[in-house]
């Protein structure tokens, strides 16, 4: 299990039966997010910003990777891809959205 608190929230990572991992985001913008996945396996959820996405989750190297394709609204087409790895006793999360990338930092409980 994956677990750090964001500013005002938390996202937890948890590993379940037949590969199966559940994600879990509290106190987004528009509440919180709970995802139930299969690495490599594309889904349809409700991303941060309310709207549905396509997610995927997968695995590279030492990173999770994390691939939203918003399916509707104003941004429909857009990529945004999130990035977690270990650094120095955090979780770190790289995002990218357009033209624009930051890091967050995730510290273990």
């Amino acid at each position: 299990m994956i677990k750090g608190k964001m500013t005002t929230g938390t996202r937890t990572i948890t590993e379940l039966p037949q590969g199966k991992y559940r994600m879990n985001v509290t106190n987004t913008p528009k509440g919180d997010i709970e995802y139930t996945f299969v690495l490599g396996e594309t889904f349809e959820g409700m991303g941060p910003d309310g709207k549905p996405h396509k997610i995927t989750f997968s695995v590279s190297g030492d990173r999770l990777i994390e691939h939203h394709e918003h399916i509707e609204g104003n941004r429909k087409g857009d990529i945004d891809i999130t990035e977690y790895f270990l650094e120095n006793g955090y979780v770190v999360a790289t995002m990218a959205a357009k033209e624009i990338v930051w890091k967050r930092y995730y510290k273990k409980d």
